[in-house]
C-alpha cells in the first residue's frame, strides 16, 4: 500500500471536506489552516490507482483550486 497526503486550495472547506471523505481511498480529512483548505491521507494498492484518485476524483471536484500530492516512505 502507498500512502500520501494531499493538500488542496478550494474555496468551499465544508462542501470540498463531505465530498473528499466520500473517495475509495480516504482514510482521513481535515480543515486546516495556513496555504492550504484541507488535508487527506490517502491508501492506494500502488502508484497507478494513486494517481486515478487524485486526478480523476478529487481534481474534479467543483470548488478546489490546485492540490499537491507527497507520497510518504
Amino acid at each position: 500500500m502507498i500512502k500520501a497526503y494531499v493538500f488542496i486550495v478550494t474555496n468551499d472547506e465544508d462542501q470540498t471536506l463531505d465530498r473528499v471523505k466520500a473517495i475509495e481511498g480516504v482514510k482521513e480529512a481535515h480543515i486546516v489552516y495556513g496555504t492550504y483548505n484541507v488535508l487527506l491521507i490517502l491508501e492506494a494498492p500502488g502508484g497507478k490507482k494513486l494517481k486515478e484518485i487524485v486526478t480523476k476524483a478529487i481534481r474534479h471536484i467543483d470548488g478546489i483550486l490546485s492540490t499537491m500530492t507527497t507520497i510518504a516512505l
